[in-house]
């Protein structure tokens, strides 16, 4: 079984340009991780697979759970990496360009990473 999760994140931090550089100081106790149950997709390799699932979610494990897991180990995750880089002290992302509401950089694992400003009530997406 695979699955597809759209999930959203938000954290808060310091930024600074520096020579064409962008630098963020990531605030890791601001991070916050939502995944939506409805925003989360499983696919089966086999019949057998999904009777196995439908069998667990019968004897008490729900997809709720698998959600509830899911945001765990994305937070987890998430908090670890930002903590990482925190721990170096600042995170520095190179080439960057800002066009309108579009804003990329490039790093060294991933390469040119793009973002595009979007107007989003985060308090209501983080809600409980």
């Amino acid at each position: 079984m695979t699955m597809d999760v759209k999930y959203h994140t938000y954290i808060e931090g310091i930024w600074e340009i520096i020579a064409g550089d962008l630098y963020i100081k990531y605030n890791v106790s601001t991070l916050k991780v939502k995944v939506d149950a409805n925003d989360v997709k499983l696919h089966y390799n086999n019949v057998l697979a999904k009777l196995n699932v439908v069998s667990d979610l019968l004897e008490g494990f729900t997809v709720y759970d698998i959600v509830d897991d899911l945001q765990k180990e994305l937070y987890k995750d998430m908090f670890h990496e930002y903590k990482s880089d925190d721990d170096d002290n600042e995170s520095a992302y190179q080439n960057l360009k800002i066009d309108g509401n579009s804003m990329s950089y490039t790093t060294a694992d991933i390469g040119e990473i793009t973002f595009e400003k979007k107007n989003v009530n985060v308090n209501k997406i983080f809600e409980e």
